[in-house]
């Protein structure tokens, strides 16, 4: 169910809205309210070996499927913040430099309620003293070169168009 059948009542008032693909209007107090994309971010994590950090999922949506570390942006935050907080929290590390890749739009279904979502894609090389520990929603971590990737665990389609970007600066890099 998309946020415009889901959230049918007014924040300020509690009335009932009307409801237009993107913009939720009260009639009783006036307040209109947008169904803005919520801001996500995500980092690939590549280590001296060529190979590239994926997260298992522990928690639903899409547990058990491989991830980028990554997540919301909360208040207050930018995208680099949000994604410098999220590796440590998921997996106790920080980045040196990273490099920006591209940004996204998806769908996040959460609790039956699906959320657009627009996010960016960032690069960054994992120091080989780094200690991964999976915490948060993170249940453990794999390696893969570009070659050995399961696609078919990957948790969001936009993934692979990460993954093209990643091989084509490969084939530039030989």
């Amino acid at each position: 169910m998309y946020m415009s059948k889901a959230f049918k009542f007014c924040p300020r008032c509690g009335h009932e809205t009307s409801v237009k693909e993107k913009l939720m209007s009260c009639g009783s107090c006036g307040l209109d309210t947008y169904f803005s994309p919520k801001p996500v971010q995500e980092i690939i994590l590549r280590n001296s070996e060529g190979k590239y950090l994926f997260c298992v999922r522990g928690v639903e949506p899409r547990k058990g499927y491989l991830d980028f570390p990554g997540g919301f942006v909360e208040p207050n935050e930018t995208f680099e913040q949000s994604v410098r907080r999220e590796l440590m929290e998921e997996l106790g590390i920080e980045a040196g430099n990273i490099e920006y890749l591209r940004s996204s739009y998806g769908d996040y279904m959460f609790q039956g309620v699906n959320y657009h979502v627009v996010g960016n894609s960032y690069l960054a090389e994992l120091p080989d003293e780094s200690q991964v520990k999976p915490a948060d929603d993170v249940h453990a971590v794999e390696y893969y070169s570009l070659q050995e990737i399961p696609r078919d665990r990957l948790a969001w389609p936009s993934a692979n168009e990460v993954l093209k970007i990643l091989a084509e600066r490969e084939i530039k890099r030989r």
